[in-house]
């Protein structure tokens, strides 16, 4: 009796509890996963990223699924996938203008032109390290900013 009183007296998660829970769990998982750095791992903490983002999606939680689809970005990069890389950063900048965030749109943009260096695609990295830096110049970035001088020193220090 006392077994079935208890489980009566926990109160059921709300759909966006559960999904929050959810995500939060796929993203320490992912996070876990990518610290091993290895090949399976990495692997498997892409799919932990995207279980997070779309957890994080189907409650409206842009900003959450925006890190997700970021740090998916990063193993791709990590991984040399890079069209894969260049997709999820295309979908943060989409995620980022939609949710109104300059701020991390100038971040978005600063990750877009060093992955553009990295493929000899110096031209268009340059003009979004300038977009960057501009974005987060209007925002008082001053992270962004710097992490914008360095992409755009790395750029012409490669060409």
């Amino acid at each position: 009796m006392l077994a079935s009183f208890s489980a009566r007296s926990q109160p059921r998660l709300s759909h966006r509890d559960e999904s929050r829970t959810a995500a939060e769990a796929s993203f320490a998982d992912a996070e876990r996963l990518r610290a091993g750095r290895l090949k399976g791992s990495l692997d498997a903490a892409i799919q932990k990223y995207d279980n997070a983002r779309n957890h994080w999606l189907d409650i409206g939680d842009g900003s959450n699924a925006l890190n997700a689809i970021l740090k998916r970005g990063e193993v791709y990069q990590a991984l040399n996938v890079f069209d894969k890389a260049f997709s999820s950063y295309d979908e943060a900048l989409k995620l980022s203008r939609t949710l109104r965030d300059r701020r991390r749109e100038g971040d978005v943009l600063n990750r877009i032109a060093y992955l553009q260096a990295e493929v000899g695609n110096n031209s268009l990295a340059l003009r979004n390290a300038r977009r960057a830096l501009k974005l987060s110049r209007t925002t008082v970035n001053l992270i962004g900013q710097a992490r914008a001088y360095q992409t755009t020193g790395d750029i012409y220090y490669n060409l």
